[in-house]
């Protein structure tokens, strides 16, 4: 994505809000961690703790603060949880993201 540095982004007070919001809800590597994780697909919880170096209770607080958030959804399958991210636009932010940090350590695509 090319954003011409000559170009002026302006926001009102209450976009500035909702994209403060949103930043501060992926601000924990934990959070960005599981997100990116489900960038590939849905996966089941206990795939995502696997994924994790936290207890499965502290991997659960964050799970919550995503799906409190609607940026995760949940889909129930018997017992079996699966999340999935719920809106596509997360994917371009992360991919973005990516972009920006992770170019030089070879790391694949979100």
């Amino acid at each position: 994505m090319n954003i011409p540095l000559n170009k002026s982004i302006v926001l009102s007070h209450e976009m500035a809000d909702k994209i403060t919001e949103l930043l501060r809800l992926i601000d924990h590597p934990e959070r960005m961690l599981i997100l990116c994780n489900l960038s590939s697909g849905e996966k089941c919880v206990s795939e995502l703790i696997r994924l994790s170096y936290l207890s499965q209770s502290a991997f659960s607080q964050h799970l919550a603060i995503l799906r409190n958030a609607n940026l995760v959804k949940v889909n129930r399958v018997a017992q079996t949880l699966y999340y999935s991210i719920n809106d596509p636009s997360i994917l371009l932010l992360l991919a973005t993201l990516k972009n920006m940090f992770c170019q030089e350590e070879g790391i694949s695509d979100v």
